[in-house]
């Protein structure tokens, strides 16, 4: 299940087997007196570059037997090597199993069909099992037999008959990964071996911030949102100091986080760099060698480590550095480095001497070779072969290997693959402040970009549907993006929108990437390549994408799939809108459609698919009339009608006309139930009959009848159908809102206890948390709490200020009066219901504008 690459021994042994390895145990036993800690379920490891978090990190594996790793770097951008929520979970789980089988050994899923026909008949069909949807765990067994005793059948015997077999972890929801890859594994352990732990071991936080949006889940987002954790599970995770990154996750995890910062000045940490030194001089060879230019070890190795002020990083790069010059007989460089009153007196100082010692092994050809080949190293978005290093650099292989071997101090080599030592030299490298002080030595990172993608194109480009390379198909649209980024030249920039557009409205590139990369990522490139067009082509990948999804509406780019890759993100929702924008204009769904004789691939249907969707969104924004004039449309093409009624329905009920909401809720039910649409048909219910609860048309049990059933089916489905995990939250939500009505605590607390750890909300609204927290206080009569979460809810100006015409905002408001009353201030409470009073009357206002005059009347 798991593999050397998925533990990441590679990275691991490039820290131990390092030469000296400092072992920092009283950084490790700080690290382990928190993962001992039954209170504490996260450690936060920080210290700026080259402080040895990393060595520490991966020293920390071999202190835990189950510590399944993780770790980020800025050139881990291939498909199955991203920092994105769903890979670290797939890489957790299938370490998991490697490393604790036991934790996996639950009873595998088993299908057994057995089936015998005495005769079916000609056109006949004989099914054991149908399902829609069959997901496999991907860390475990899946068995499924089938045994057929069959007599005279003319027509057909299908052992299993199922729409979709899902076995790839990659198209898991994370949520549903995160239970299987870890809470679940970790539940079954405690179960089995009370006294183990699992400590995920997660490094690099700080290099997400140089990555790109994407339309998942990140690692910083399950950090944030991560769910109560078992209490036999710790993660410990490193990065550099910094604020805004780190800030959500000290916040939502507060309680249960403890924080390990490592301080440069610390006594412990410059006794760490003396010990590094001390064995350093242990080196006789190298000493023997430096002795005979009239150089001590000693003295230079300690020398060095005062100037390297607490940083690690610095003492490891002068020695790998002060190795390569001798071995490569280069005494002047030798000189340079041994002599103590020429050391640098920075780490930026030292990368100075770095470049000027390599620009003087390249002499001439530091300009034609060395630059594009650290160039190409330097915006490489994954560890690369040799071979792909000459492809990027424009160089032949034999080239690009002899510039290599000039820059050991430089690189670092794992699975024959290169990448740049350190994310501080790649910084340092591209840094304005480089250019300004040595322009020769300065990489231009957006040529760097447009040199990669120029030779990725002319390598691939004349034939996409047969590429292979995964980091071409995977990658290019970034390099050619991130060529825009500053002020390139206008001719460069105009080759590169060129270039860029090309790739986007290639369909066969377009359908190879999809093939080998994915919908949801190829989905998200095009939203990366709509920010770098803005200026030059804007809205241009928009419309290109929306041409691909009428094409690709089978199956690749349907409606489900460009919504799940973009609907959800708010860094993609001014890009969703203009897709949705194309997407929605039957003319244009007309004129890229394929022929096809499938009525479900027909224009008018395909169309349909995405109009529903836009009428939602046009709903949510308060654009009603742009909404109705869509449903309108859509009525007119649709035989099943339970999306649009529903969709109309809803409208009545943010206008507060209850009768009719409910006969369009009515009619919707029964279409999607006609149709076979079953979890439709429930979430339909529950809307209608909050309706009614609210309005007083029923009563709190008869409507808890409707939520329970609704929760059968929609639990049963979460697995298999987006829409049945978001009811799944939506019902218990609703649960609580009744609560609060009714000033059921009991009855609070249990919805409470749902929604606090809610995987859906943690992915996609973590903001819905708080304000379930909030409403579940005021169920509760915890008026101080409730006042305080709602004054963070509502801003300062709450009292004041003119509502916003978003649905919620009455309730809220509502809810706030109610939390200030009890919290014994009455005169702000009636402040805060005479401001329900002025909200918006097309917002769902209705229901609490009439609580709220009640209210001011008592």
């Amino acid at each position: 299940m798991a593999d050397a690459e998925s533990l990441q021994s590679d990275v691991l042994d490039s820290y131990l087997e390092e030469r000296p390895f400092i072992r920092r145990r009283w950084l490790a036993d700080t690290v382990d007196r928190h993962v001992d800690d039954e209170a504490c379920s996260h450690v936060l490891i920080t210290a700026e570059a080259g402080m040895g978090k990393s060595s520490l990190m991966a020293w920390l594996t071999t202190r835990h037997d189950l510590s399944p790793r993780y770790f980020i770097r800025l050139d881990s951008l291939t498909p199955f090597g991203t920092g994105d929520a769903t890979h670290l979970l797939i890489s957790l789980g299938r370490q998991l199993a490697q490393l604790c089988p036991e934790a996996m050994a639950d009873r595998p899923l088993r299908i057994d069909v057995t089936q015998r026909a005495d005769r079916v008949g000609s056109g006949g069909r004989a099914i054991g099992v149908h399902a829609g949807r069959i997901v496999a765990n991907p860390f475990r067994r899946t068995e499924i037999t089938v045994s057929q005793d069959a007599g005279d059948v003319d027509g057909e015997q299908i052992g299993i008959d199922a729409d979709e077999i899902v076995e790839d972890a990659w198209r898991l929801d994370p949520s549903l990964l995160q239970r299987l890859a870890l809470l679940d594994p970790a539940r079954a352990l405690a179960e089995r071996q009370p006294d183990a732990r699992i400590v995920v071991l997660i490094d690099g936080l700080d290099e997400l911030r140089h990555q790109p949006p994407s339309s998942g889940w990140n690692i910083v987002d399950w950090l944030v949102n991560c769910p109560s954790l078992p209490a036999n599970v710790t993660v410990v995770v490193a990065s550099r100091p910094d604020p805004v990154l780190l800030g959500g996750y000290r916040l939502r995890q507060r309680g249960r986080l403890r924080e390990v910062p490592i301080d440069a000045a610390s006594t412990r940490v410059a006794g760490d760099l003396r010990d590094y030194a001390g064995r350093l001089a242990d080196d006789r060879a190298l000493r023997k060698t430096l002795a005979k230019r009239g150089h001590s070890l000693h003295d230079a190795a300690h020398a060095a480590a005062r100037r390297a002020d607490g940083n690690f990083l610095f003492l490891v790069s002068w020695s790998r550095a002060l190795t390569h010059a001798v071995s490569s007989r280069r005494w002047a460089d030798v000189d340079l480095l041994a002599d103590q009153g020429s050391l640098p007196r920075s780490l930026t100082d030292l990368y100075d001497l770095f470049i000027v010692m390599l620009r003087g092994a390249a002499g001439r050809h530091w300009d034609r070779v060395h630059r594009p080949v650290l160039g190409a190293l330097v915006v490489a978005r994954a560890p690369l072969t040799l071979a792909q290093l000459a492809t990027m650099a424009g160089q032949p292989l034999d080239i690009a290997d002899r510039a290599v071997q000039d820059m050991p101090q430089f690189l670092t080599m794992s699975a024959d693959r290169l990448r740049i030592f350190h994310l501080s030299l790649s910084e340092y490298l591209t840094a304005e402040e480089t250019r300004a002080r040595s322009p020769q030595s300065w990489i231009d990172a957006a040529m760097s970009n447009q040199r990669t993608a120029a030779e990725l194109i002319a390598t691939y480009g004349h034939d996409w549907a047969a590429c292979a390379d995964e980091y071409a198909l995977g990658n290019l649209v970034g390099h050619l993006s991130a060529a825009l980024e500053g002020d390139p030249d206008p001719a460069d920039a105009a080759w590169v929108v060129d270039n860029l557009v090309g790739v986007l409205s290639d369909e066969a590139f377009v359908a190879r990437k999809i093939e080998v990369i994915g919908a949801t990522r190829t989905v998200a490139d095009f939203a990366t390549a709509d920010e770098a067009l803005a200026g030059a082509a804007p809205g241009t990948a928009a419309r290109v994408l929306a041409g691909h999804a009428v094409r690709g509406a089978e199956a690749d780019l349907g409606a489900d799939v460009v919504h799940s890759a973009l609907g959800y993100r708010d860094v993609f929702d001014e890009f969703y809108g203009q897709v949705l924008q194309h997407l929605s204009d039957l003319d244009f769904v007309t004129a890229h459609a394929l022929t096809d004789d499938d009525a479900d691939l027909q224009p008018a249907s395909i169309w349909a698919d995405f109009a529903e969707i836009a009428a939602s969104r046009h709903r949510r924004g308060n654009r009603f009339d742009d909404a109705n004039r869509l449903l309108d449309q859509i009525t007119e093409v649709r035989g099943d009608q339970s999306r649009a009624l529903y969709e109309r329905g809803y409208l009545e009920y943010l206008h507060g006309r209850v009768d009719e909401a409910v006969d369009y809720l009515d009619e919707s039910a029964e279409a999607a139930e006609q149709s076979g649409r079953t979890v439709s048909q429930w979430i339909t219910v529950i809307v209608r009959d909050n309706i009614r609860f609210l309005a007083g048309r029923i009563d709190g049990p008869e409507f808890d009848e409707s939520l329970t059933a609704a929760l059968e089916v929609f639990t049963e489905q979460a697995a298999t159908n987006p829409h049945a995990e978001r009811w799944v939250m939506n019902t218990h939500a609703h649960r609580l809102i009744k609560a609060m009505v009714l000033a059921d605590g009991p009855a609070a607390a249990a919805a409470w206890e749902h929604l606090g750890t809610d995987a859906w909300a943690q992915r996609e609204k973590p903001h819905l948390i708080e304000e379930w927290r909030a409403r579940t206080a005021v169920a509760q009569g915890e008026w101080a709490t409730a006042r305080s979460a709602y004054e963070r809810l509502l801003g300062p100006r709450a009292l004041d200020a003119e509502p916003a015409a978003v649905e919620g905002t009455a309730m809220k408001l509502y809810e706030y009066g109610l939390a200030l009353t009890g919290d014994g201030d009455r005169r702000a409470a009636a402040r805060a219901w005479r401001q329900v009073l002025r909200c918006s009357d097309s917002a769902a206002s209705w229901a609490w504008k009439a609580r709220a005059q009640a209210r001011l009347d008592a």
